[in-house]
């Protein structure tokens, strides 16, 4: 089975498949018939390797997604080729959402503006001291982590 990666711009149908691989807190590898799909999680942006939080991000998320079946709905492709979108299964309705309750994942406000119960979750993790925010300092968010390391987002 080959990963594949959309370049056409053409979105995928929704489809269930099995998790073959966790490669972060917010990306997996899922199957779908055929092919293996590159998922990203729309909406939450997980620390990067080398930063605090990571392990424990890309733990949970392959705890969740060896739970059964996943449901995957994208909704759109990002610069590289993955699907975008919300992964679920019968006992856990969103992975994202799931991820920032835990205090483990930050909310993509840029990407995800309007998703009141992202930013809900995030400030209830916060007021919470669970996961990411424990403890100051905070850290620093993935994508100003990137921009810091290798110049982009």
């Amino acid at each position: 089975m080959a990963i594949i990666r959309y370049r056409d711009g053409a979105i995928p149908d929704p489809w269930v498949g099995r998790v073959r691989k966790v490669f972060d807190g917010d990306t997996l590898a899922i199957d779908g018939g055929a092919v293996l799909a590159v998922v990203r999680l729309w909406g939450i942006d997980a620390p990067e390797w080398g930063q605090t939080g990571a392990g424990a991000a890309w733990r949970k998320l392959r705890v969740m997604a060896g739970q059964g079946p996943v449901y995957v709905a994208p909704s759109g492709l990002d610069r590289f080729g993955r699907v975008v979108g919300t992964c679920s299964t019968h006992e856990i309705g969103d992975f994202g959402l799931s991820l920032l309750k835990a205090g483990l994942v930050w909310w993509e406000f840029r990407f995800a503006p309007v998703e009141i119960q992202y930013r809900e979750a995030q400030a209830a993790a916060r007021l919470d001291h669970v996961g990411l925010w424990l403890m100051k300092p905070y850290g620093w968010a993935p994508w100003v982590w990137r921009r810091q390391r290798h110049g982009f987002r």
